[in-house]
């Protein structure tokens, strides 16, 4: 669903891709008949507590947004998000839980209404974010992130 494997893992061929899923611990991946690839990831905490980034101090409490990204995104002839969020022994989430973390998420939502010259700025690991679905062309001028590099790093 989405980017292609490529473009997600920031690869160029798919030796390159299974060198770097093999280096991830529990991490399982197979290649379907058809050419695609199939991954099932490592464990990962619904709820995390982030202490540094980029060697800034942040300490603050997270919930993990894919989770939900997953339920409610993943809909495609491959993707069942019913069966796509598992606990960490494989057991699949209760809908109704999922459904309800959903609902929480839909009633605190805060929308921003954009004006022309508008730029927003957050951090991507501890802001859960989306975009509602909209018409006319979109435009990324640019997308970065990581700390500032100095120019004898470049």
């Amino acid at each position: 669903i989405g980017r292609s494997f490529y473009n997600a893992y920031g690869v160029n061929d798919k030796i390159e891709l299974e060198k770097k899923l093999n280096a991830i611990p529990g991490l399982e991946y197979q290649w379907l008949p058809e050419g695609s690839l199939e991954v099932i990831t490592e464990p990962i905490p619904a709820v995390r507590f982030i202490d540094q980034q980029h060697n800034h101090g942040i300490y603050q409490w997270t919930f993990h947004n894919s989770v939900i990204a997953a339920f409610l995104g993943w809909k495609d002839c491959r993707n069942d998000r019913k069966k796509a969020v598992r606990f960490g022994n494989n057991d699949p989430m209760d809908e109704e839980i999922l459904e309800s973390i959903a609902k929480f998420m839909e009633e605190k939502k805060i929308s921003y209404k954009w004006k022309k010259g508008d730029i927003f700025a957050i951090n991507n690991r501890l802001v859960m974010h989306s975009r509602n679905s909209f018409t006319g062309a979109r435009r990324v001028y640019a997308s970065m992130f990581g700390d500032a590099m100095m120019k004898n790093e470049v």
